[in-house]
């Protein structure tokens, strides 16, 4: 007994606590959690307190709700996807073996070996902007992290594609864009698009105002009449009338005199 006339609590009562606790802590998480679920379907869903004839109502329920969430997902379906559900009705139970079948039909079955070469090979296509490529590197990433499984791995191989796909873009610039754009040190390859754009624009507004320098320029200076660049001459009577450029004007001139 303790002074105060309290039990005193001993290591295992305060474990005893402390197990008291859980429960309190799990339901609080969980509440957490479905904070995001319609409340119509929460509404759907009786409280099981842990009477066991209710178990059975509670279960069912669940099973309904399952059958709902299945309904709405496949209520969203078209086209091809439609069909393929509708042919495979019976194999279809829940949103597990729905998600498996769409995969198996409609998703990339490359593999993420495959999926990588296919980034690093990539190349700027004839007529193609550097957004358009951009897009393209952009799409190849995305179906990367797809492929990506386990936590562990998962930031790290997003690190590495990602580095990946900004040298891609880089390497499919011309040298000089390409030297303008790594002296800005862009870390992703949005970014990189960002400073490609922004030095397209610049060259663009540079060469327009030149362009418009130079036509003003043009318009002010005064117009010179054109000079004959030969020169006519008539001299004595045996060339009398006779055209002649100035070159042999001078020839004959000279001759004419010597013989005075």
């Amino acid at each position: 007994m303790s002074l105060s006339g309290e039990d005193e609590v001993g290591p295992s009562g305060i474990a005893k606590q402390q197990e008291d606790l859980e429960p309190n802590r799990i339901s609080e998480k969980i509440r957490q959690q479905i904070t995001t679920i319609p409340s119509e379907i929460l509404n759907i869903i009786p409280i099981f307190n842990g009477d066991s004839h209710l178990l059975n109502l509670f279960i069912k329920k669940i099973v309904e709700q399952d059958a709902y969430i299945l309904h709405v997902i496949t209520s969203r379906l078209t086209g091809k996807a439609a069909s393929l559900v509708s042919e495979n009705d019976n194999l279809i139970n829940n949103w597990e073996q729905l998600k498996k079948l769409l995969n198996q039909h409609f998703g990339d079955q490359r593999s993420e070996e495959c999926l990588l070469m296919e980034l690093e090979s990539l190349t700027i296509k004839p007529g193609e902007s550097f957004f358009e490529l951009c897009n393209r590197i952009q799409l190849k990433r995305s179906n990367l992290f797809a492929r990506i499984t386990g936590d562990i791995k998962r930031e790290s191989k997003i690190e590495i594609y990602n580095h990946i796909s900004l040298n891609v873009f880089l390497y499919n610039l011309p040298k000089s864009l390409m030297r303008a754009t790594r002296l800005k040190n862009p870390q992703t390859l949005e970014d990189a698009l960002q400073v490609v754009m922004e030095e397209i624009n610049f060259n663009e507004q540079y060469k327009m105002r030149n362009h418009f320098i130079e036509k003003n320029n043009v318009q002010k200076k005064p117009a010179h009449k054109s000079q004959p660049l030969i020169y006519l001459i008539t001299v004595n009577s045996e060339t009398m009338g006779k055209k002649i450029d100035f070159l042999n004007c001078v020839l004959i001139l000279f001759k004419t005199i010597k013989g005075q």
